[in-house]
């Protein structure tokens, strides 16, 4: 008699464990999806500091070009995988007597994600940096 009371009773819940995995898996994809997607957009973020500060690094030294800086800048953001982005230079042209150069570098998270993005659709990531150049001081010659 005992053992017609368990089926009984294993027979009420046989659909619980399937109805509570069908209620906590989206919500368990959902989490996932959002944790790739943030994390992408720090990487990015990073992409883009880097990218800046080698930029620079490239413009600071005697002889170099806007050229040289948006290269270095590109082989950056290449090797972290971005493919949308924006470049900008200040001075536009360096010249030996230009005292400064600003890198900045604009790129939108939905051109560089790897997941169609649900929460940072349309958010434009920026980041910016100036370094001074390395000048001779003519008068020392």
């Amino acid at each position: 008699m005992k053992v017609h009371k368990q089926r009984v009773r294993g027979n009420r819940r046989r659909g619980a464990t399937t109805v509570e995995f069908a209620m906590t898996v989206p919500l368990l994809f959902l989490f996932f999806l959002a944790q790739v997607e943030f994390s992408r957009a720090n990487m990015v973020r990073h992409a883009l500091k880097t990218g800046c500060y080698e930029g620079c690094r490239a413009g600071i030294a005697l002889g170099t070009t806007e050229e040289d800086v948006e290269a270095a800048a590109r082989e950056t953001l290449n090797a972290a995988g971005l493919s949308h982005y924006q470049i900008e230079l200040s001075p536009a042209t360096i010249t030996p007597s230009t005292k400064e150069v600003r890198v900045r570098i604009t790129a939108p998270i939905d051109g560089n994600t790897w997941v169609s993005p649900l929460f940072l659709s349309g958010v434009v990531l920026e980041s910016s940096m100036s370094m001074e150049r390395e000048l001779i001081d003519q008068t020392i010659f």
